[in-house]
């Protein structure tokens, strides 16, 4: 199912930092917004574009 578990993790992450208001957890908004950045930068490096076995 998982086939890039980095690029999963790192969205994981990314949704948490994103939610973690509803939680009740005081974040100042500059602290998420460059935690969201970092995440969208690193599934950027860690996504695959296009499977290897093309025909």
């Amino acid at each position: 199912m998982v086939t890039n578990w980095k690029t999963t993790l790192t969205a994981i992450i990314g949704a948490i930092a994103s939610l973690i208001a509803l939680f009740g957890i005081h974040v100042p908004s500059e602290i998420q917004i460059a935690i969201v950045t970092i995440v969208v930068f690193l599934i950027g490096i860690f996504a695959q574009d296009a499977t290897k076995d093309e025909a």
